[in-house]
């Protein structure tokens, strides 16, 4: 009909050929055919509808969301610009919200977090002073995206807010929305447990409803579950992110899917060069290119190509965001790299990376404490143990996030065995030897493969400093058996580190 309509030209309604365009498109976009739904709004948009018609501002959002659908992400900001423009000046509450979203959703799967806030801010300024549930549902998104070192209790006290709001609105789509954004940023601030735990409540609610909204959902979930080495409870997730992604056009999350697929099978299997080709693969896609770049350089890193390794960590920082909730990572894995590869200037870094460390007694972002992991290993490895030790309340907090699995980290890897080296360093030999045993527990349960000799090697310099001659000897076997390791999984560096340690402990 809407065809048929169409080819009429004037000799039809235009109000009927546009309302069969606007049917055939959601029906589209719903089939998730992005090139037909595209094609059917560029046709309604043909019929120079008035500019405060309602259906010109839905044909502007569909197409925005067609846009995404094919990766035309500048395109789509800008159609959902225009509808944003149109709903606004029509006073339409909810139009605006998810025109909103949709720009701000373009910007932030590309890494733009800063730059996905205005869209936000425009229209909550804009809606009318009825619209809770509109509003509920924009600052939940503002707080998410808005998740970055500076202003976490700013992003946090929109959270809330939301919150209270959505409470009052008593729709439970909404709460599951807000429940989504309140997961994303429990993860965010490193609240692994407390993320999956509402994330869980929030799919019960949302599945069944919009396939982004499951999609973007399950991005967190299946991240928060690897990061708390419940790979099984990833198995399971993983099909139906897939699935959800595939239907909404969600390449961010489709992204998601494939790195968090691969970096499993890096934890289960300890390829490293497969994970290496993978990323550099993923490299060439527009999602958080800063995070990628850091996979690859940890993985060239661990595989003794150094130069790489530097050229990509310098590149991660040159291309992070403005402000971001990782900050600290690239800079840490700069440093980190630079030590472990013996180069001059790592301690010249460390001034820089102090100011990103998690401050105690307050919320902090994941880039917080991937700073303090990675400064961590800079410090173990230089051999700086006085400002190691200083560390150990700082690592004693990253270990109650609950944090088992590294991810694109050039470090230690896991919380314990961060806190293990830094009470090493205090002096506090019962709990290093705690920690030790829980991270080389987790490292082989899990399991993390690469973690395994990394555990190894660290512990067994500690026992080899002590005064107990079977703790020596203990500690000799165990380098030895990670540099074994170390040279089964093409650890060049790692292994190069062993290698030196066992000749200078003859």
């Amino acid at each position: 009909l809407a065809h048929h309509l169409y080819q009429a030209g004037a000799a039809a309604d235009t109000g009927r050929t546009a309302r069969f365009l606007l049917l055939a498109g959601r029906r589209a976009l719903a089939a998730g055919a992005f090139e037909e739904t595209l094609a059917t709004f560029d046709q309604m948009l043909g019929l120079e509808l008035p500019v405060d018609d309602a259906l010109l501002g839905e044909a502007y959002e569909h197409r925005g969301e067609a846009l995404a659908g094919l990766k035309r992400y500048d395109d789509a900001v800008v159609a959902f610009d225009r509808a944003l423009t149109i709903a606004v000046a029509r006073h339409d509450d909810a139009g605006i919200e998810r025109a909103a979203i949709g720009a701000s959703n373009c910007i932030a799967w590309r890494g733009m977090m800063l730059e996905s806030l205005a869209p936000l801010r425009r229209g909550l300024d804009a809606l009318t002073s009825d619209a809770a549930r509109e509003r509920a549902l924009l600052l939940s998104q503002l707080g998410r995206n808005g998740m970055r070192p500076a202003q976490v209790d700013e992003a946090w006290q929109s959270i809330d807010e939301a919150t209270a709001l959505a409470a009052r609105v008593g729709d439970s789509i909404v709460d599951a929305r807000v429940l989504s954004a309140r997961a994303h940023s429990q993860r965010l601030c490193g609240e692994y447990e407390a993320a999956s735990a509402t994330a869980r409540l929030a799919l019960l609610a949302i599945r069944g409803g919009s396939a982004w909204g499951v999609a973007d959902l399950l991005t967190s979930l299946v991240i928060t579950e690897a990061y708390l080495g419940c790979f099984a409870a990833c198995d399971e997730l993983l099909p139906e992110l897939e699935a959800a992604a595939r239907r909404a056009g969600h390449h961010g999350a489709l992204w998601v899917h494939e790195r968090m697929q691969h970096a499993i099978e890096l934890a289960r299997t300890g390829n490293v060069r497969t994970y290496l080709e993978q990323s550099q693969v993923a490299l060439a896609g527009p999602h958080f290119r800063f995070l990628t770049r850091s996979a690859v350089a940890a993985a060239s890193l661990h595989l003794g190509a150094v130069d790489d390794a530097l050229e990509h960590t310098a590149a991660a920082i040159a291309e992070q965001p403005t402000d971001h909730w990782l900050k600290g990572l690239p800079e840490g894995n700069h440093l980190a790299a630079m030590a472990l590869a013996g180069r001059a200037g790592a301690a010249g870094l460390i001034p820089a990376l102090l100011p990103l460390l998690p401050v105690a007694g307050r919320r902090n972002v994941e880039g917080a404490y991937y700073a303090l992991e990675t400064l961590v290993t800079g410090l173990a490895v230089m051999g700086d143990r006085e400002r190691l030790a200083g560390l150990y309340p700082l690592t004693v907090a990253y270990v109650q996030t609950g944090r088992v699995v590294p991810s694109n980290v050039v470090g230690p890897g896991s919380s314990q065995l961060a806190a293990a080296l830094a009470a090493d360093a205090a002096g506090l030999r019962d709990q290093s030897r705690e920690h030790f045993e829980i991270a080389l527990r987790q490292a082989r349960e899990v399991p993390v493969r690469i973690l395994q000799p990394t555990v190894l090697y660290w512990y067994g310099r500690a026992l080899s400093a002590g005064a107990d001659a079977a703790d020596r000897a203990r500690g000799r076997a165990m380098v030895e058996a990670a540099l074994t390791d170390f040279r089964a999984l093409e650890m060049v560096l790692h292994a190069n580190l062993a290698e030196q340690f066992l000749r200078d402990d003859r």
